[in-house]
């Protein structure tokens, strides 16, 4: 069945989500201050004050491309449920060391509790990468204990790996027990520009067309978990918060980024954090231009 096929018949159903997403984009709107900043070493919380940015509607930011040289080169369950729309659309990535590749990470996640899990993230500017927010809280609750990001990973071969971050930045309503669609999404923070020296990141848009053509990447536990594969679709619907899209995803692509490229530069943007599925449309997290001006302004982006 082709994805065109899939689109109209996924209509009634994306139209009841709507009205779903629509009760709860109310609340979300009024809960812009329930981000928090936790530090690595202490676990000490911080609360993040958006109040001046509730009007704020479009954000965007460059996206960057390092010089950087290949000698520079160095199994868990997955997080998420997704879908496969119609026909499997996903394409082998056969070198993820290129860009925009290699901004994108193969994430394993130890927490608190014991538990380990893995996805997909991706660097959005010098110091953070953007992931599903229930990647970064499981569902017990817990919190991590540590986070490897796995950056340009073909089977055994990883282009650059590191477990040194910061903070992670994420919904303080989001928990074991709390866990809405627009609440799933989160950052992690690293001290300096150490990373993005070796991969780059995305640009940043969060008003994106409904007529855009979206991309996403990411490591699915289908094929193995080890290796990056592609895929291109469109947007079905969007509220202020969630973007419903015809991307092949499966677990292990939780928080694989959502872009378009650019028609003049040819550059990508991320437009929404992948995050959940249901059998005729998968969601993904917009990005709330608010908190990203709030990230600008305090030296994140």
């Amino acid at each position: 069945m082709t994805k065109k096929k899939i689109n109209i018949l996924c209509f009634l159903s994306v139209c009841a989500m709507m009205m779903i997403c629509n009760f709860k984009t109310a609340s979300a709107q009024e809960n812009l201050e329930n981000f928090v900043i936790y530090d690595k070493e202490t676990g000490d919380k911080e609360k993040i004050d958006l109040s001046s940015y509730n009007e704020v509607r479009d954000f965007i930011s460059e996206p960057e491309i390092p010089e950087v040289s290949l000698s520079d080169s160095i199994a868990a369950p997955s997080a998420g449920i997704q879908s496969i729309i119609g026909n499997d659309d996903r394409q082998l990535v056969t070198n993820p060391t290129q860009y925009p590749y290699r901004t994108i990470a193969r994430i394993t996640v130890t927490y608190e509790d014991g538990m380990v899990a893995y996805g997909s993230g991706a660097m959005i500017s010098s110091r953070l990468l953007a992931t599903a927010g229930h990647l970064l809280i499981n569902n017990n609750g817990s919190l991590p204990q540590s986070i490897l990001m796995q950056f340009g990973r073909n089977g055994s071969s990883v282009y650059y790996e590191t477990s040194n971050y910061s903070s992670y930045i994420c919904r303080e309503d989001y928990h074991g027990t709390n866990q809405p669609l627009e609440a799933d999404y989160g950052f992690i923070v690293f001290a300096d520009d150490t990373v993005n020296n070796h991969t780059g990141h995305l640009g940043i848009v969060t008003a994106p067309s409904a007529s855009e053509t979206l991309h996403t990447a990411g490591y699915p536990s289908d094929y193995g978990s080890y290796k990056m594969y592609e895929t291109s679709g469109n947007i079905l619907s969007m509220t202020d918060d969630l973007l419903n899209h015809n991307l092949d995803t499966m677990s292990g692509q939780s928080g694989s980024p959502v872009y378009v490229i650019n028609t003049t530069s040819g550059l990508p943007y991320l437009v929404a954090i992948h995050s959940s599925g249901y059998p005729t449309y998968n969601v993904a997290r917009r990005l709330e231009a608010g908190l990203f001006y709030w990230l600008q302004n305090h030296g994140y982006i």
